[in-house]
């Protein structure tokens, strides 16, 4: 008899005595065992303990009585491969309907939109259901199925807000008492800034001296026409002869063993005179020159005069003298101590020891280059006994002229003079020309039968040598002499 009759007839049996509605017959569960696996019976079987429970009490019953046929070792194979299959089928039927006796896995619940009045609450995790595991074969004998556990519901895993906590609004605390005021916290001064000193220059132009610069802790010999820079003060000191210096705008002229400070500022100029005679030439303009001294003040604005503790000489111009609490204003030609009332001074013999610090340059007609028709004549009447001149008319077009040619020595302006002839009762035509300057017209010159000065002007002259040069288109003209001198206020005499 083969297997499957077997266990056909070992069902058989079983099914008398238990059998279920809709439970396939014997031998559709025989093929079953035998190794036919229907797709029906293998549902069936997951969903069916009892049906479960006949195919493995037959499978015993035929392993009692084995025919004689039938190895030992064919039907351990068929009833493992039983297990098998009934593993098989509860792993793919895991969750369908129907099925009390398995796990069902947990239904996922529906995501919750936040209320937007209400804040957002997180949900705890979802517990998550282990995987089953394929059961281990198990001894032939009654299987009891477990009861599945119950889904987790909604209320488990959406917890309800919780309501917000109650504030209580405390009632506000009494103003305090308003304290006293703070002090302002005073700020310390700013430092004032610091402002550049003016610079000046020095220039030595006659005699001998010293001088001394801010700063600086010894006496320097100075040196003619080389100029020296310095900024804030310089003090000056005239050795045994007198000497002649220039700052600025102003010309210094210091009687030997005399000393002076100079400070030099925005706009002024202020000099201490702490002993000697000094002489100031400064050049008017809107700067102010002060002069102090051990017995006052003086104050100028562009003037010639002289200083001597306790008194005042004025050459040119006016000051203002201030001594105690007495002041008074001093004009040219006089003469004022301590501030008193001015008085008649003679001022050309006060300054005589200025004169041989002044440089007086004198051109003779001997010395001059004679062009176009300019001759040097014999002249009784002139002081020298000779004299430029024309004989006749001048040729037409032609410029007779003389030239002198010479070099300064001081830097600082020169008053230029001429010593001429005019006897004609008609105007002159001749011109003189300084260096490379616009010419200067003697059309103003009067008729004079007797030999006369001419002053031609005040001029820079330049360092390096220049010409002097006198054109007479016209004729009639007679030159003696030309003379050139730093002493602005002197006036050559005719004889």
């Amino acid at each position: 008899m083969s297997l499957e009759e077997r266990l056909r007839r070992a069902l058989s049996v079983r099914r008398d005595e238990a059998a279920g509605p809709g439970c396939p017959d014997p031998a559709l569960l025989a093929r079953f065992v035998s190794g036919e696996r229907s797709r029906e019976v293998t549902r069936h079987l997951s969903a069916c303990a009892s049906c479960r429970e006949d195919v493995l009490v037959a499978r015993s019953l035929v392993r009692r009585a084995p025919p004689a046929r039938a190895p030992r070792l064919a039907w351990f194979a068929v009833a493992a491969a039983i297990l098998f299959a009934v593993a098989i089928g509860s792993a793919l039927l895991v969750g369908g309907p129907g099925a009390p006796g398995l796990v069902r896995a947990p239904t996922p619940a529906p995501k919750i939109e936040p209320r937007p009045e209400a804040p957002r609450v997180a949900l705890p995790p979802v517990p998550t259901a282990p995987r089953p595991r394929s059961p281990d074969p198990a001894p032939p004998g009654p299987v009891t199925p477990s009861p599945a556990p119950n889904p987790p519901t909604q209320e488990k895993r959406a917890l309800p807000p919780e309501p917000a906590p109650t504030v209580v609004a405390k009632p506000p605390a009494p103003p305090e008492p308003p304290g006293p005021a703070p002090k302002p916290v005073e700020k310390p001064p700013a430092p004032e800034p610091t402002r550049a000193k003016p610079r000046a220059t020095l220039l030595a132009l006659s005699g001998g001296g010293a001088a001394q610069v801010e700063g600086e802790t010894a006496w320097q010999n100075v040196k003619l026409s080389q100029p020296r820079e310095f900024s804030g003060s310089i003090r000056l000191r005239a050795e045994a002869t007198p000497s002649k210096a220039r700052i600025g705008g102003a010309t210094y002229y210091l009687r030997g063993g005399t000393e002076v400070a100079v400070a030099i500022d925005e706009g002024t100029t202020t000099v201490r005179l702490s002993k000697g005679e000094a002489f100031f030439d400064v050049t008017p303009g809107r700067d102010a020159f002060v002069v102090e001294t051990s017995s006052g003040t003086v104050s100028v604005q562009g003037t010639r005069f002289l200083v001597v503790p306790g008194e005042v000489v004025v050459q040119r111009g006016q000051v203002e003298f201030r001594a105690g609490d007495r002041t008074t204003r001093v004009a040219a030609g006089e003469r004022s101590q301590e501030a008193k009332a001015p008085e008649k001074a003679d001022v050309a013999k006060r300054l005589q020891w200025l004169r041989p610090l002044e440089e007086t340059l004198v051109v003779k007609p001997e010395a001059m280059t004679l062009q176009q028709g300019m001759l040097l004549i014999p002249d009784p009447a002139a002081p020298g006994g000779r004299a430029i001149a024309q004989k006749g008319p001048p040729a037409p077009g032609s410029e007779p002229s003389a030239e002198a040619r010479m070099r300064r020595k001081q830097s600082c302006p020169y008053a230029v003079w001429i010593r001429i002839h005019w006897g004609h009762n008609v105007p002159p035509g001749f011109s003189i020309q300084v260096h490379d300057l616009p010419r200067w017209s003697g059309k103003d010159v009067p008729f004079n039968p007797a030999w006369q000065w001419v002053k031609v002007g005040v001029f820079g002259l330049p360092d390096e040598p220049f010409r002097i040069r006198v054109i007479d288109p016209q004729g009639g003209l007679r030159l003696d002499q030309i003379l050139l001198t730093s002493d602005l206020e002197l006036v050559p005499d005719p004889k």
